[in-house]
């Protein structure tokens, strides 16, 4: 709307003076002194789709005539009024002025573009008066007209002025039954009269600076038409008589909305009824539409612009909740509304790309756009329209490198907020918004998309945070040779969130700590594949989930008391694959070397590195004490051999002595037989001795004999 500030209420002064004679009284025209005391209605007509205009004005003159002496006599001056000028609007039509139920005459004239006019009457003087009443209509513009006035069964917009001297001016607006305002301006009262609302004022300023915009609406006489589907149902609320915008929309809407969900891969995010409004053009400050999310409401231009409609559409996704970054959420809509109408108009998408520069000059860094505001100066204009050229040109060049099937990859990691850095299983979810720096991280590392930062370069960001891009690159160089360095190890979860969270000094040294424990994990492997025997696999989730730089240390500790355990018991299995000496192999006669190294090694598959440690000892002591053993061992064989020997040996004697004695004994048996049978006596004895002290000789047994 455009703002009048300035309405005049003046007088033409036509000066005579003249001597004071009997037949004549010099008469002058007053330039001041006029009152003017002015009520003004404004009357709502939506049957003829008019605002009645009418301005009650009461003429006071206030000047005193001027009594001058003369040496001549006395000369009186009569002052006098008898034209009004006012400025009135320019869309007013059917001017006409009374007085009395008389008309009295009126002229227009076009002043520095504003209508001027002028109102005659007869002159009234000194505290004389005069009614006069002044009407005219402003018609209501058609739909898509340049006329800033509407007048509809279900919508009214004009501006509202007010005419008449400070402290002497009152206005009314009168509006049809079920119309309630939600303009701007200066302030109003509102009361019901007869089910019409009434808002009036009385400026307490000058009435010239006083104005107010009517924005009516009657809700109940906009034709509603659905959309959509029972579970995903969009409104539109149109003007009853603007046939052509609700068909339009609702063919777009109907087509666009279902392609969009497509093209975008989320789930349709309005939770009840999108309610679509239309809404006078001007009264949208100088911008085609709004998406209120918190009200899941679109209110929108006249115009039958479709990429406007699919534009606000699109903001049902890609709004203030989805990234918290103004360039964003315009640059997608923009860009997938241009999407969509490639694929749904019929006759081809009538799309105007934009040609921006970041040499402009209204350019600014993206990154610094602020929130929507009215568009009433050159300055705002140039700023907006920069804004949104450039966040479509940036963004259609993204969407472009990533391509649909990516970018939905995009847009589901952005709806579940989780972190762009991926470890193994499912991504970390963020606590807070996804903003610019995410949504670069998140189209390279998840979109897969080159050379996106020199666009964030070139049109988003400021000087210091495109300093801050060095930093980026080389702290994910760094990331990307640990990724590659650790293999199946996923980046440790706090190093992923320090890079999300740009904090690429922080990660750098958390990084340095990453690969000590990778140096160490190489080195167990080195020394496991030796051993032939593999640790429990615990580390590769420890190290995956760390969020601190302690909690690294601590692994880096373990891999490397893994590899003392496994070098240990290597060692031992060395030690018992050596060749042995006798007295080693003597002293582990009946012993079971590796029964220790077994029980160790099993500990060592088991994570229990005391328990592979102790079966790696015992193993060891038994073969450092093995040689001992073995010459114990020798020397207690050889004594006992020496005493078998010479047990053998008294054996033998006392055998010997023993076999002596009987064959004495049998000898003599034999002799006794022998004389028994020679004397043929029973009673004689078998054999007398000739001398007592000498014994018999021995004979030698036959040979073959039996030795008892």
């Amino acid at each position: 709307m455009t703002r009048r500030f300035w309405r005049l209420v003046v007088a033409l002064a036509f000066v005579t003076t003249a001597l004071a004679m009997p037949s004549a009284v010099p008469v002058a025209h007053a330039a001041d002194g006029l009152e003017v005391v002015a009520d003004t209605t404004y009357r709502v007509d939506i049957d003829d789709a008019v605002v009645r205009v009418r301005i009650d004005v009461l003429l006071t003159n206030r000047t005193p005539d001027k009594v001058v002496s003369t040496a001549s006599g006395t000369a009186t001056t009569r002052y006098y009024f008898n034209e009004l000028y006012l400025w009135i609007h320019d869309e007013g039509r059917s001017i006409r002025a009374t007085s009395g139920g008389s008309s009295v005459g009126t002229s227009i004239k076009k002043i520095d573009g504003s209508r001027r006019l002028t109102v005659r009457y007869s002159p009234i003087y000194y505290q004389g008066a005069v009614r006069i009443r002044i009407e005219y209509d402003l018609p209501g513009g058609a739909p898509r007209s340049s006329s800033d006035i509407r007048v509809g069964a279900a919508f009214a917009t004009f501006t509202a002025w007010a005419w008449g001297d400070e402290g002497k001016a009152t206005v009314r607006i009168v509006m049809p039954k079920g119309f309630t305002d939600a303009g701007y301006g200066d302030p109003l009262t509102t009361s019901t009269v007869d089910g019409r609302t009434v808002l009036a004022a009385e400026p307490a300023g000058p009435p010239f600076e006083w104005f107010a915009v009517i924005v009516a609406e009657r809700p109940s006489a906009l034709t509603n038409i659905r959309i959509g589907t029972p579970s995903e149902p969009i409104v539109i609320h149109a003007w009853p008589d603007d046939r052509a915008w609700r068909a339009r929309v609702a063919e777009v809407l109907s087509k666009g909305v279902p392609a969009l969900k497509s093209l975008i891969g989320l789930e349709w995010p309005v939770a009840g009824t999108l309610d679509v409004y239309q809404v006078h053009t001007p009264l949208l400050e100088g911008y085609a539409g709004f998406y209120d999310p918190s009200e899941d409401e679109i209110r929108m231009s006249e115009d039958l612009d479709p990429q406007v409609m699919i534009h606000e559409a699109a903001h049902a996704w890609f709004d203030g909740q989805f990234v918290d970054e103004r360039w964003i959420t315009e640059g997608l809509a923009e860009t997938y509304s241009e999407k969509v109408l490639e694929t749904i108009e019929s006759d081809g998408a009538d799309v105007v790309l934009p040609s921006v520069s970041p040499s402009d000059a209204a350019a600014f860094p993206l990154d610094t756009w602020p929130e929507p505001s009215s568009i009433d100066d050159e300055a705002t204009d140039a700023r907006e329209t920069f804004g949104y050229d450039a966040a479509w040109t940036v963004m259609r060049q993204i969407v472009r490198e990533v391509g649909d099937e990516r970018m939905r990859e995009v847009f589901s990691a952005i709806e579940a907020q989780t972190i762009p850095y991926r470890g193994e299983g499912e991504p970390e979810v963020l606590t807070r918004r996804a903003d610019a720096r995410r949504f670069l991280d998140l189209v390279e590392e998840v979109g897969g998309a080159r050379d996106i930062a020199d666009l964030y370069r070139t049109w988003v960001l400021g000087p210091f945070e495109a300093g801050r891009l060095d930093d980026r690159e080389a702290a994910r160089a760094r990331y990307g040779a640990l990724d590659a360095e650790g293999g199946s190890w996923a980046v440790p979860e706090g190093i992923r969130r320090s890079m999300a969270g740009w904090s690429f000094e922080s990660s750098g040294t958390f990084m340095d700590v990453a690969d000590e424990v990778l140096a160490a994990r190489d080195a167990l492997r080195a020394v496991e594949a030796r051993l032939g025997r593999a640790s429990p696999s615990d580390i590769e989730h420890a190290y995956q989930d760390a969020r601190a730089e302690a909690d690294l240390v601590v692994l880096t500790s373990d891999l490397e008391a893994r590899a003392v355990v496994a070098s240990g018991l290597i060692a031992t299995r060395e030690a018992m694959a050596a060749e042995r000496t006798p007295l080693v192999a003597i002293g582990l006669l009946g012993e079971l070397p590796t029964s220790g190294f077994d029980a160790g090694l099993a500990a060592y598959g088991s994570g229990d590195l005391d328990g592979a440690t102790s079966g790696a000892a015992t193993s060891m002591a038994l073969l450092t004490a093995a040689e001992a053993a073995g010459q114990g061992r020798l020397i207690a064989t050889v004594v006992a051999t020496l005493a078998v020997i010479l047990l053998l040996a008294v054996l033998a004697v006392v055998i010997r002595r023993q076999r002596r004695d009987r064959r004495l004994a049998l000898v003599a048996a034999g002799a006794s037989t022998t004389l028994a049978a020679t004397s043929g006596k029973d009673d004689a004895p078998a054999w007398t001795p000739t001398t007592p002290t000498e014994p018999p000789t021995p004979t030698e047994p036959a040979p073959g004999a039996d030795l008892d």
